[in-house]
Order: structure tokens, then sequence, then C-alpha cells
């Protein structure tokens, strides 16, 4: 995984979607400012999460790692466990001012997720994040939610 929150594409992208990587989190007073880049073309998702979801993107970025797994470490295990991994994540919609996204595993239907958890799922798991063009095509909605 790179410094900027990307890891190596998949074969192909799912049809619609593109390479994203994280390109900035920024502390907000309301939690953080999480900007969604894409890889191969113009555009970036600029979504609101919690201060706890913020920090603990940045706490992976840096390469750390907690003392005690937090939840998306102990889903990431009990899937190992099945003989399985997360394929990728995707962020899927915006609904109102709220972001959807999805958790992939191959095999198995997509699980519906927020897009911060999908997120710090992906980087514990070094599993590439997509985004809905059509998303990137919207003008960015910094007050949109992460839900």
């Amino acid at each position: 995984m790179g410094a900027a929150g990307c890891v190596q594409k998949e074969v192909s992208p799912p049809q619609g979607y593109v390479l994203a990587e994280i390109g900035d989190i920024k502390e907000e007073e309301f939690g953080y400012l999480v900007v969604l880049r894409a890889s191969d073309a113009e555009g970036r998702l600029t979504m609101v999460v919690s201060r706890e979801q913020g920090e603990r993107m940045r706490f992976l970025l840096a390469g750390e790692k907690p003392p005690r797994p937090w939840m998306h470490h102990t889903f990431a295990a009990l899937l190992a466990k099945l003989g399985k991994r997360v394929s990728y994540v995707s962020v899927d919609s915006l609904r109102g001012d709220t972001y959807y996204a999805s958790i992939h595993i191959a095999g198995a239907e997509p699980i519906d997720a927020r897009p911060s958890d999908a997120i710090i799922l992906a980087l514990i798991e070094g599993a590439p994040i997509y985004v809905n063009s059509q998303l990137l095509e919207k003008p960015s909605l910094p007050g949109a939610i992460a839900a």
C-alpha cells in the first residue's frame, strides 16, 4: 500500500467505477474531511467522517498498529479464518446527504457498509477502493455524511 492509501489495481475495476486513493484527511471542527482522489481520471469525492474514523484512517496510513484490535481487524480475522479476504470496497451512491458503500468478498454478495468502515477495512486488508464515477462528476459536497 502506498502512502496515499492506494493499493495495486485489481485486474479490472467494476463497470462504472474508478480506482481511488485517499488524497487527504483534514481534521475539522465537526470531524474529518476525507478526500478520495481518482487514480486514473480527474475527479475526487469529499466526505465527512466521524473524528474516531478519521483518526483511525490517519493511524493506518501512518503504518501504526493499535495495541488491541478494532472491530475492523476482528472482521478481517474472521474472514481469514473462513478462508476469505476483502477483494475490494466501493463507494456506490449518495442518497440525500449520505454516502453508501459496499464491501466485496469473492463468492459472496456485497455487504452494505458505511464508507468510513469500508475504507478502514480496505486499508487493513490492502484492498482497492473504488468509487462510482458518477459521484466524481458531481460537485464535492463537503456536508455529505458518510453513514
